[in-house]
């Protein structure tokens, strides 16, 4: 948890590094916090917004926290858009956020 309340904190950060551990950890409570939103979303009328605005809102600090992830790898703030390219992209992603610190250096 001290590792999504950073993402929060850093949330304007793009600049110093995250090591893998914090990427990963703040990335399951964020698919934990949205997948459960999204579930409450379906399931109620009453919480339409609630997941959209929640998206909304952590879209800065989820992006810098991918930068400085990249940034850890060895890699420029510009290989996030590499999740662009359709089908293949996203597997490259993971697979460079998966790497260890500094194997890029």
């Amino acid at each position: 948890m001290a590792e999504y309340i950073s993402m929060w904190k850093r949330f304007v950060d793009f600049s110093g590094s995250s090591n893998r551990r914090d990427y990963w950890m703040a990335f399951l409570f964020h698919f934990v916090i949205s997948s459960v939103l999204l579930i409450i979303y379906y399931m109620t009328s009453q919480s339409v917004y609630l997941y959209h605005i929640y998206t909304l809102v952590s879209l800065v600090p989820y992006i810098s926290l991918m930068v400085r992830r990249f940034r850890d790898i060895g890699k420029g703030w510009y290989y996030i858009f590499i999740m662009l390219i359709p089908i293949i992209g996203i597997f490259i992603a993971i697979y460079w956020l998966a790497q260890p610190t500094g194997r890029y250096s």
